[in-house]
């Protein structure tokens, strides 16, 4: 909250915290109705909300014996999904009231109820607490309201104003929502209690008991759904967790009729949009947080061609090819800042395929002809390049996160290659998986001659035996899943034999681990069933009315796509035909 690092200026800031003493039992039926026709409800709808709303009865249960029923004459019902909005609806009155002595300018409101701490607008907002609690039949519970103050309020204004409202002034607000309204230097004290809430999930069951399947379901389902919404808006203290806010960040890329949206484009972007924002002097923790996932979305990031008019030929993100999305053809003959506008015809409302040819090399322009144009040609806008339907989705940012930390370490990952192989391509069960990616952490340790070699400890890397290949860990898919299955077998055995089982010899383990790739593969190969033929007769239409039927192929080859149209009559003559072949783009995300 920007108040608590107010300390200059003569008037000070004060936050009101409202709190409404049973405030759906109190609401006026009147002034719902009357509040939805001001706001432009259709009569029919309110006709169904309030229908839905004054048809309530209740009946008491009395030693045993259910009483008449009463009907009520103003509230809401407690639990009624629909009861929230229509509170939600009542409350726009009260904003409606300090919107207007706002303009008037009796009361100095910044945002909801954050004004200036004086006298003055103490009064103006007793007035109109007055009028809003006589409309609609809300009071104000005095006793839970609270004040929040900047340090530079002078302690006579605080008693002054306190004692008017009769309420309680806090040095910081509780939390809302189940997160803290403000954060200060020691976060890790403000986000404590995520560890004590997983701490007593936890508390009844045994972990110490349960297999590693049991915990893997115990992380997923309990601990890692704890922190997810506080994790969504802040970011946790590296003590504590190490996570991104990148769902947020999207947010306010997208979502521009959001209340965050507004509040922090005004102090933080006010000229331009989250992806070129900067932290700014003095931020918020809140900006903090979110502004720490600006790169993700910057790499999840890429246009979608409208217009062009806001897109930059070199430079944007705006190609639906490979990894990087940018133009790779370098720039000769024009400016830096030249629009992807000036690629397209204004009249005809297609790509300009002589300037296209001549600027770009033949990959960028067999892409950039390949963008399907609009006859409207609508404005440009940002999609999620890291999924299929342009969306954004927590999991897509996950994986362009891991990316990132990937690439600026310079490190790889082992199991991106072998074990993805040997998942994908021969299956295996749950405990055999957890067990390889085990036995994958003790990869690169064995001092093969490769590694020697990449350390500059050798200078020769063949194998001693053949002399032709490199000796290194690096196996073949069949290899690596039948010694990980094989190093199963025995970890298996050894457990088998501590609980009083035999021993097997090591041929039975060898068998025993041939054995089981045959029939797991054989128990999961898809067989291909050919389907019967069905056969296909056209049918006439009626008299005087014409039959339109159209087919469509695809040659992603070719980058192409061809359509077939007929047009036939009630004796099946041709009345027209046309086939057409198209220039698509048919790659991943296009």
């Amino acid at each position: 909250m920007h108040i608590s690092q107010k300390k200059a200026g003569r008037k000070g800031e004060m936050a009101l915290k409202l709190d409404m003493s049973k405030a759906y039992d109190r609401v006026e039926w009147v002034c719902l109705e009357k509040i939805m026709e001001k706001s432009g409800f259709d009569f029919r709808w309110r006709s169904l909300i309030m229908r839905c709303v004054t048809t309530v009865s209740y009946s008491f249960r009395i030693n045993g014996k259910i009483s008449k029923s009463i009907q009520p004459s103003r509230g809401l019902r407690q639990g009624d999904p629909l009861s929230p909005y229509l509170f939600l609806i009542v409350a726009e009155g009260l904003s409606a009231l300090i919107k207007k002595s706002v303009e008037e300018g009796a009361l100095e409101v910044f945002r909801l109820i954050f004004c200036k701490a004086t006298l003055s607008d103490c009064d103006s907002l007793q007035r109109i607490f007055q009028v809003y609690e006589k409309a609609s039949g809300q009071q104000l519970n005095r006793a839970k309201t609270s004040l929040f103050f900047s340090t530079n309020t002078s302690r006579e204004i605080q008693e002054d104003i306190k004692n008017r409202f009769g309420a309680q002034v806090i040095k910081q607000h509780e939390k809302y929502l189940g997160l803290p309204s403000l954060v200060g230097r020691n976060k890790r004290a403000s986000f404590n209690d995520i560890k004590d809430k997983l701490s007593k999930k936890l508390a009844g069951w045994k972990g110490k008991l349960l297999s590693k399947a049991g915990k893997e379901v115990l992380i997923k389902a309990v601990a890692q759904a704890i922190p997810t919404y506080t994790m969504s808006c802040f970011n946790i203290p590296d003590s504590l967790c190490d996570e991104l806010t990148t769902k947020q960040g999207w947010r306010l890329q997208n979502g521009h009729n959001s209340l965050l949206f507004r509040v922090l484009k005004a102090k933080y972007f006010p000229n331009g949009d989250f992806l070129n924002a900067t932290l700014g002097s003095n931020p918020s923790y809140t900006w903090r947080s979110i502004f720490s996932a600006q790169y993700i979305v910057k790499q999840g990031v890429r246009w979608r061609v409208g217009n062009g008019k806001d897109i930059r030929i070199w430079g944007d993100k705006w190609l639906p090819r490979g990894s990087s999305y940018e133009v790779i053809s370098p720039r000769i003959f024009l400016h830096q800042d030249t629009r992807v506008s000036e690629l397209i015809h204004s009249v005809r409302k297609t790509w300009n395929v002589e300037v296209i040819c001549q600027i770009f090399l033949p990959v960028d322009a067999d892409t950039i002809l390949g963008i399907p144009l609009s006859i409207r040609l609508p404005g440009d806008r940002i999609i999620w390049a890291e999924t299929n339907n342009g969306c954004f989705t927590v999991r897509s940012a996950y994986w362009v996160a891991m990316k990132s930390h990937r690439n600026a370490q310079n490190a790889t990952v082992s199991s991106d290659g072998l074990l993805r192989a040997f998942g994908e391509n021969y299956g295996v069960f749950p405990s055999l998986t957890r067990f390889s990616l085990r036995v994958e952490a003790c990869r690169n340790i064995l001092p093969t001659k490769d590694l020697l070699f990449q350390r500059k400890v050798l200078t020769d890397n063949r194998c001693d035996e053949c002399g032709s290949a490199t000796e290194s860990t690096a196996f073949e898919e069949e290899k690596v899943a039948m010694v990980v299955t094989i190093a199963w077998s025995l970890w298996s055995n050894r457990n088998s034999v501590r609980h009083g089982s035999p021993k097997k010899t090591p041929e039975a383990i060898v068998q025993w681990a041939a054995h089981y790739l045959q029939d797991f593969a054989a128990a999961t190969v898809s067989s291909s069933v050919i389907p019967e033929p069905v056969s296909v007769t056209w049918s006439p239409p009626p008299p005087s009315v014409l039959k339109i039927n159209v087919d469509g192929a695809l040659d992603k080859s070719r980058c192409s796509a061809g359509i077939g149209v007929v047009i036939r009559d009630e004796a099946g003559r041709i009345v027209a035909a046309m086939g057409k072949q198209c220039h698509v783009p048919l790659g991943p995300r296009s």
